[in-house]
């Protein structure tokens, strides 16, 4: 079933909204500021994160990188990662199985 969220402020210069939410796949928008981001942290999810535009740059199990609008990066469950934006960026992110901490309470 497709459920929109509303914005939920991120705390770290970002928001995010539910833009999919199934019962196996979660997917997002997320919109970041220059310098906002998620400090590093792991979670049992599989997630794909997709550039729609900025810059990011993602650590991953201590390796960063750059990806740019247009790219994309696959992080398994249970992987320590970050992502900061060098930019104004928006990324959608697929998550599965769903998060539930996202859901709507």
């Amino acid at each position: 079933m497709f459920q929109q969220t509303d914005w939920v402020a991120l705390g770290q210069g970002g928001k995010r909204k539910t833009i999919g939410d199934g019962e196996k796949m979660m997917i997002l928008e997320i919109q970041f500021e220059t310098g906002g981001g998620v400090p590093p942290h792991s979670h049992p999810h599989e997630q794909i994160s997709y550039i729609v535009s900025g810059k990011m740059e993602y650590t991953v199990e201590g390796k960063a990188f750059i990806l740019s609008a247009g790219q994309s990066a696959v992080v398994p469950g249970g992987i320590t990662h970050s992502a900061t934006a060098l930019e104004p960026s928006t990324i959608v992110e697929a998550f599965s199985p769903p998060r539930e901490e996202f859901r709507p309470k």
